[in-house]
């Protein structure tokens, strides 16, 4: 499980390496694979209730498939759902692979406030 913080507001991009089973990277081809990054209000949370949903073509970019790597975008508009104060989350991100659905990483994310600061 991994643990993720995002500012309220704030673009961000993270980056995915598909591995295989022993942890090296760049040697499952993800080319044709179909990716799910979701954010839930708590695991129990259906799918369609989802806070964010990024998929291949919709925030998520696999920019060297044959190595096994893909980018996801969060634009500071996905965060119009959450209020600019402290809150934690979940997420998962899950890939299919010629049919097999792989649960790649999950845990929790702390959406953080902005930090606004007045010139005077």
């Amino acid at each position: 499980m991994s643990d993720l913080e995002l500012i309220h507001g704030e673009d961000k991009t993270l980056d995915v390496s598909v591995t295989d089973a022993t942890g090296v990277p760049g040697t499952i081809d993800i080319s044709a694979s179909e990716f799910w990054f979701v954010v839930k209000a708590d695991w129990l949370s259906a799918d369609a209730d989802a806070l964010i949903t990024k998929t291949v073509g919709s925030g998520i970019v696999v920019d060297d498939g044959p190595n096994g790597s893909a980018v996801i975008t969060i634009d500071a508009a996905d965060f119009a759902v959450f209020a600019n104060e402290p809150e934690q989350y979940v997420w998962g991100l899950t890939e299919r692979n010629t049919g097999t659905v792989y649960r790649l990483d999950r845990g929790t994310l702390l959406v953080s406030p902005a930090i606004l600061e007045v010139l005077t």
